[in-house]
């Protein structure tokens, strides 16, 4: 979790400050690098003043908000917004939010094709680029095969997948992308019947990543 963390700290440029010997990230920072309106999290999340999400969350108001307040200001010589309090979140907190629909599912949180793989891996296993007969599968976990693509599936896409299970002896499988195409979906449903167990993914990619390549 913690090297997930990490990653998601380097990718979106995320700030956090020790404060009571903790780290602490400001939650509407959290939610803007999810593409979400600064006051999602208590929108959204917290019921009769408490959240359900791991990891521990504290709204500072008084003498804290303005310690902390002053230590981030300090740290990166800029200002928090003036507010009466302020939704903080820890280390496992701020994890556990931002992951929460990120790019195994469609918001606004962007991700390139090898962040997904990275994510994948990292939530559910896998090895990933194995070399097998037929080509080279992105992820292959213990029971299913998943297949990244950065623009569109289509039947081809379905096919390599379909190539990459034979190879591996496997029914289940995975295909992610932002976009499908409706014959695809057909071709899925087909499979599906004769006993395979295909789902697409649908994703959203970063730009940047469009513009590169």
């Amino acid at each position: 979790m913690l090297e997930q963390l990490s990653f998601l700290i380097k990718r979106y440029n995320l700030q956090w400050i020790l404060f009571e010997g903790e780290m602490k990230f400001v939650v509407g920072h959290l939610a803007k690098a999810k593409g979400k309106d600064s006051k999602d999290f208590a929108k959204n999340f917290i019921v009769n003043g408490k959240c359900g999400l791991p990891g521990k969350f504290e709204l500072l108001t008084g003498e804290r908000l303005k310690i902390f307040k002053y230590n981030f200001n300090y740290r990166y010589e800029e200002t928090i917004p003036k507010a009466r309090q302020l939704w903080v979140a820890d280390h496992l907190g701020a994890y556990s939010y931002l992951v929460l629909n990120t790019c195994l599912q469609p918001t606004g949180m962007v991700f390139r094709e090898v962040d997904i793989e990275s994510e994948y891996q990292f939530n559910f296993g896998g090895q990933r680029q194995l070399k097998l007969d037929s080509g080279r599968a992105d992820i292959i976990t213990i029971d299913e095969v998943v297949e990244l693509k950065r623009h569109t599936i289509d039947c081809n896409s379905v096919g390599q997948l379909l190539r990459y299970l034979k190879d591996t002896d496997r029914f289940r499988g995975k295909l992610v992308a932002p976009h499908i195409h409706a014959d695809a979906l057909n071709l899925i449903s087909l499979l599906n019947e004769q006993g395979y167990e295909i789902k697409y993914i649908n994703v959203i990619l970063n730009n940047e990543y469009k513009k590169l390549h």
